[in-house]
């Protein structure tokens, strides 16, 4: 099993941050092998987040790349609930 690609996201992932955190995953998709979101020093989102987060999750399951999420806050899980989406139904975990 192959260690995961781990990219810690910044603080804030808001429209004015998120393209760097966007280049970050097309590069380790474009490497290959599973990746890992560490979110622990994530304390503000918005709406190009969770339209990232989705289009990774779609992207990893597209080519079976398994893609995890870490140390996710409550705050940031309770966001993603409220707009309806649940980070377990998110990631890609293996092949199909």
């Amino acid at each position: 099993m192959q260690t995961p690609q781990t990219i810690s996201l910044p603080g804030d992932c808001v429209l004015s941050d998120i393209a760097a955190v966007r280049q970050s995953l097309l590069d380790a998709f474009a490497f290959g092998g599973p990746i890992e979101l560490d979110m622990s020093k994530l304390a503000r989102i918005d709406v190009s987040f969770v339209q990232l987060v989705v289009a990774a999750s779609r992207t990893a399951s597209q080519t079976e790349t398994q893609l995890t999420f870490s140390n996710v806050p409550d705050a940031v899980k309770a966001t993603l609930q409220n707009a309806g989406l649940d980070l377990a139904t998110l990631m890609v975990t293996g092949p199909h």
